[in-house]
């Protein structure tokens, strides 16, 4: 029950114990100055009248209380009005009873005021063309006359006095509330203003902007600080839909938003996601999302984001580069155990073959046969040396910085040709360099060197010996900036299953021809190493072509 209800009860039950006062006090004043005709029944029916006014408030009826008081009343002072003696004094209980009407009937229920009121005015004019009195004071009217105008008047003052009481008293309580209510409001608002420029400040300080996202309406709200993360100002950019929202995410991550907000829409919890948003400078940044769905509606659906938006760029490029290296790392972990393993079971072999020669040349017979044993062991001594010589390779290329300088393409190749001349593969094959003499590259020459000679060793080395023209030709030509180099042969080639895995650590594609598997790998990792490019193309029993590509002048 309102305020205002329970104090209008309290009003209806006041003026209903007036109403009885009063049939009681007219009840003694007739009794005492005059002699009455047909009146007790008028002044029993008031009380009756009052008294199921003042039940009808103690059930919670105030408007029946209210009606039935109203009602009553206006009806019993019509009757004592009709005595055209005492009628002016009759007539001022109509003033408070219009007063009363709009005091005791709610506001909300106008047209009963008006219907109350409007039966009050027409019972005046009743009264005062009604030729017929309901009630008369016979030959002592002129003596209670004085004494029943006092009555009323006091009558009518007093309900007028209860009426405006009450009608001062709530306003008075209304007035007080409502100052209360405003000194309330004055400090939640300084408060508020208060916590706003604390939130301002911190995300300013903290650079989180704030996104409010109505889903059903497709309209957005970005704070200025959501902008500046962007790069924008204000009067930059106008984010009015969701479809200018969602055209700053990267192409890739728009689905992921999408499909986020769709999971989310029917659950009170926060969601968190990492996206790409394009700033003012064409340029992709990374941004910490975090918000949840509210309702906003009758229906409770959830269809507006409340999110917040933090520049995380720097902190995911770490994370990246963090990811990228421990991968490199995991892979170089695994070629690292590759490469133990492999590199001890070649080592191992030659030795092997040696102390198993040993063994035999303490039994050996004669000259000869000891000359034998040797023979083999020096073999396996040159293998293990080439072996330990190309482990070295690999580890200097691996911690060496790139140095570039001037180097003559066909003064190398032919130093490197000299090295494998006494090779026993080379007395066979006819090796054509056509390679003009004034050829000049600036890049690393030891690195250069080592490609070369492994890749011509190779040509060399895999010959098919039922050839009779067994030939290796070195080509060169200067293409922009570029240097193009071919080495061809015509020996064993090499077959499509092989060729994927050639360049791999440690492979090696025919077993009958001795090497550690490390050559070509090595060749390879230089070849990036001097920012250079390899291509191979062989056929099985035709020859193989290895082209290389490098640049001029290598930029360190």
């Amino acid at each position: 029950m309102t305020f205002s209800g329970f104090k209008r009860i309290e009003l209806t039950k006041r003026l209903a114990l007036v109403i009885i006062g009063l049939a009681i006090g007219f009840t003694l004043i007739d009794i005492i100055f005059g002699e009455l005709r047909n009146s007790y029944g008028y002044y029993l029916l008031l009380i009756v009248v009052g008294g199921l006014s003042y039940a009808c408030c103690l059930a919670n009826k105030q408007t029946l209380g209210a009606c039935i008081g109203l009602i009553g009343g206006n009806l019993l002072i019509f009757v004592f009005a009709t005595d055209k003696a005492i009628m002016d004094g009759v007539l001022m209980l109509y003033i408070p009873a219009v007063l009363c009407t709009l005091v005791l009937i709610d506001g909300k229920l106008l047209i009963l005021r008006v219907l109350l009121c409007a039966f009050s005015a027409s019972l005046v004019v009743l009264a005062h063309y009604i030729d017929y009195p309901l009630l008369s004071y016979g030959t002592e009217t002129a003596l209670k006359y004085p004494i029943t105008f006092f009555v009323d008047f006091f009558a009518s003052l007093v309900i007028s006095i209860t009426v405006l009481q009450f009608v001062v008293g709530v306003n008075a309580k209304v007035e007080s509330k409502l100052l209360d209510n405003q000194n309330e409001l004055h400090q939640l608002s300084k408060a508020l203003k208060k916590s706003e420029t604390r939130l301002v400040l911190a995300n300013k300080g903290s650079r989180i902007g704030i996104y409010e996202w109505s889903v059903m309406a497709d309209s957005i709200y970005v704070s200025e600080e959501w902008l500046s993360l962007l790069g924008y100002h204000l009067k930059d950019l106008q984010i009015a839909s969701s479809a200018d929202f969602l055209a700053l995410l990267h192409p890739d991550d728009q689905a992921l938003m999408k499909s986020t907000i769709k999971r989310y829409a029917h659950i009170s919890e926060p969601f968190e996601l990492e996206v790409r948003r394009k700033t003012k400078d064409g340029t992709y940044r990374w941004f910490l999302d975090r918000g949840m769905m509210t309702v906003q509606d009758e229906q409770h659906v959830h269809d507006v984001v409340i999110g917040t938006t933090m520049d995380i760029h720097e902190r995911k490029m770490n994370e990246l580069q963090i990811s990228d290296q421990f991968g490199k790392l995991q892979e170089t972990n695994r070629e690292l155990d590759s490469f133990v393993y492999s590199t001890s079971h070649d080592l191992r072999s030659p030795l092997n073959s040696i102390l198993g020669l040993l063994y035999l040349a303490e039994d050996a017979d004669s000259i000869d046969e000891l000359r034998g044993y040797l023979k083999h062991m020096e073999k396996n001594v040159k293998i293990l040396d080439e072996f330990i010589v190309e482990i070295g390779m690999y580890t200097q290329n691996a911690k060496q910085e790139v140095k570039t300088e001037r180097v003559e393409v066909w003064t190398l190749l032919q130093e490197v040709l000299e090295s494998l001349r006494y090779n026993a593969w080379y007395k066979q094959v006819q090796v054509f360099c056509d390679v003009p003499q004034e050829t000049v590259m600036y890049t690393d020459k030891s690195r250069l060197r080592i490609i070369f000679s492994n890749l011509i060793s190779n040509a060399i080395k895999y010959q098919d010996p039922l050839k009779e023209n067994q030939f290796v030709r070195i080509s060169l030509e200067n293409k922009s900036d570029e240097t193009h180099v071919l080495i061809e042969d015509n020996g064993i080639g090499i077959d499509n299953a092989n060729q994927e895995k050639i360049f791999e650590m440690f492979y090696r594609a025919y077993a009958q021809v001795e090497g550690s598997g490390l050559g070509l790998y090595l060749t390879s990792e230089i070849v990036n190493k001097i920012k250079g490019k390899l291509f191979l193309c062989s056929r099985l029993e035709e020859g193989t072509t290895v082209k290389l590509i490098f640049p001029q002048k290598i930029r360190v």
